[in-house]
């Protein structure tokens, strides 16, 4: 896939919503698309017209607050997740929406409590290594690594390095960036905008990544 490629799908949604500017759906993908190549600005956009058009859909919350907390609207991020909760209270990714935001906030002890809350065991583990880390409690975080690595390292490379990343261990996050590429990984769409990774980001491998994957650096 060439950026040429991305202008063209851009081009399509651009297109549909022509026709049907109220299709819900339509502005979530598109607002996928849109992070995907770090134009976060245009994606939040993007998401918020699909809660503007479905208020009661849980799930366009919790897309808007991924835009929203990469964006550093911390705040922002969490009033959309608790909104979500309040619509689905046991929806599966808002609660980890609000680990992240816990964490970006420097209380990874409420992170802790949320990440447990998650109904994905590889997205828990990988959010309880993350605040465990946080918290000091290196044998936790460890612990929380291994067992994401015996149950899912097979098919979630991209979170295993976000934990690294997280960690600060770099050399590590980019050789599982380079499984979760070889995977296919369906999370590298998050590659540009995820705070877990906020920290490989000045280094030159990352911008090796975005070529190797055909995105805009």
């Amino acid at each position: 896939v060439g950026l040429e490629d991305f202008d063209d799908l851009r081009a399509d949604f651009a297109q549909a919503l022509v026709f049907n500017p109220g299709d819900v759906m339509t502005h979530w993908q598109y607002s996928r698309l849109l992070a995907a190549l770090g134009r976060l600005p245009e994606a939040l956009s993007s998401a918020r017209q699909a809660t503007q058009l479905d208020p009661l859909s849980a799930q366009a919350w919790e897309i808007q607050a991924r835009y929203q907390l990469a964006s550093g609207d911390i705040a922002g991020a969490r009033q959309s997740l608790e909104h979500a909760l309040d619509l689905a209270p046991d929806h599966g990714r808002a609660p980890l929406g609000l680990g992240m935001a816990a964490l970006l906030d420097g209380d990874p002890d409420a992170a802790r409590g949320w990440y447990a809350r998650s109904n994905n065991e590889t997205f828990q583990l990988a959010g309880l290594a993350m605040a465990a880390h946080d918290l000091g409690d290196e044998a936790e975080s460890a612990r929380c690594l291994r067992e994401l690595l015996a149950g899912h390292a097979h098919n979630s490379a991209y979170q295993v390095a976000g934990v690294f990343a997280w960690r600060g261990e770099h050399d590590t996050a980019f050789e599982w960036l380079q499984r979760a590429v070889s995977q296919q990984d369906a999370g590298l769409q998050y590659l540009k905008y995820d705070p877990a990774l906020r920290s490989l980001r000045g280094d030159p491998r990352y911008l090796q990544l975005l070529r190797q994957l055909h995105l805009p650096p």
